[in-house]
């Protein structure tokens, strides 16, 4: 099956333009967040000209940051695939004792989440390799943010996303990824990739 897309990044490499727009389809075509600040979700119709993408094509308007005339552009884009990739949003409940649990589908090797509506903070990535490499195990390890150049984030409650069989949870009450009523997108991908036919059963790795 195709898929639609349903995240993607663009930047300008011609200019000095230093911010990386972002398009997710949780939060609908006239929305943009910006991935090297904490700002939350900004409304214009000058970046995905209202309009969703399809499996194929997405659609730019005439903000710098996407589409100047003569100028050079990357973009990066995701869309979900069954076992191996998911897009999504969940929405905070400031419990620590019990935090949210995002349903994926897979054990995910990389988390990125960004809250998108209530009070501005960072873009946070989080994966195996580093939840590993500290003591603690999985899930009690090291958080990167993408908006800055610090150094990560190491065995602190709310540095953590534990990563389960089927999904994961934000752990701790800390804005980052856990304020209450909140909402925060998300890309996640899988440790172990299993992709099957539609329909089918798709095996996931025990925690």
């Amino acid at each position: 099956m195709v898929q639609v897309l349903l995240t993607q990044m663009v930047k300008n490499l011609s200019t000095g333009e230093t911010d990386w727009a972002v398009y997710h389809a949780s939060l609908g075509n006239t929305k943009n967040m910006r991935l090297n600040n904490t700002d939350t979700v900004a409304t214009s119709t000058a970046f995905w000209n209202n309009t969703t993408p399809t499996s194929s094509l997405f659609y730019l308007s005439n903000n710098g940051n996407v589409n100047a005339s003569g100028q050079d552009y990357v973009a990066y884009c995701f869309a979900d695939i069954q076992g191996y990739s998911k897009f999504n949003s969940y929405i905070g409940n400031g419990n620590a004792t019990t935090p949210p649990f995002v349903y994926t589908g897979f054990k995910p090797a990389f988390v990125m989440t960004k809250v998108s509506s209530g009070s501005a903070n960072s873009w946070t990535l989080s994966d195996i390799t580093r939840d590993n490499s500290i003591t603690g195990g999985n899930g009690i390890g090291a958080r990167l943010l993408a908006d800055t150049n610090s150094a990560e984030e190491t065995n602190n409650i709310w540095a953590s996303i534990q990563k389960y069989s089927n999904g994961f949870s934000p752990q701790g009450n800390d804005g980052v990824t856990n304020a209450s009523g909140s909402t925060y997108i998300y890309m996640a991908f899988a440790e172990n990739p299993f992709v099957a036919n539609v329909g089918e059963s798709l095996p996931t790795t025990a925690r």
